[in-house]
């Protein structure tokens, strides 16, 4: 696993402590194959520096809705 690969999987088990089934599935995919290299075929041309750069966070929460404040 590449260090950009273990960041993301280490953010992401942080940002979703509660991930569904279908995150967990992806981010085991992606923790065995790793990300796109410039070998593969269709990422040959893509630069995942921009990936990189990026650091992933929860999502702020909004407080609940109170229905008797709405019009």
């Amino acid at each position: 696993m590449s260090a950009l690969t273990a960041r993301i999987a280490a953010d992401f088990a942080a940002a979703t402590p509660r991930a569904d089934a279908r995150q967990r599935a992806a981010l085991a995919a992606l923790s065995a194959q790793g990300l796109p290299v410039t070998r593969d075929e269709n990422w040959k041309y893509a630069s995942l520096r921009f990936l990189e750069q990026q650091r992933f966070a929860p999502a702020p929460t909004a407080p609940p809705w109170d229905a008797a404040a709405l019009p």
